[in-house]
């Protein structure tokens, strides 16, 4: 979160979903660290259900889905991903 607050101007025509199985009181402090409030391009939530880790079949975290415009998956990514790689999974 912290390359992504970081750069966030280069980053800017993209739309980060930010969520967790945290409680929620978790999520608030986390997003209150990082300010995540301030960025319009930046959603926030819990996902109680577990539904994300049960479609991407995701084995840990930080996982990154990315979109392309049409709404299809272009990439996903399991660990952390450097801006650059962030970018380029955006571009195609």
């Amino acid at each position: 979160m912290k390359d992504i607050i970081k750069n966030i101007n280069r980053l800017g025509n993209i739309h980060f979903y930010v969520f967790t199985t945290w409680p929620f009181n978790e999520m608030k402090k986390f997003c209150s660290t990082y300010e995540l409030y301030k960025y319009k391009n930046i959603t926030t939530g819990v996902d109680n259900a577990y539904t994300f880790e049960h479609f991407f079949n995701a084995t840990g975290v930080p996982y990154f889905a990315i979109y392309k415009k049409d709404k299809t998956l272009s990439h996903a990514f399991l660990g952390k991903i450097s801006i650059d790689q962030i970018k380029a999974a955006t571009q195609n």
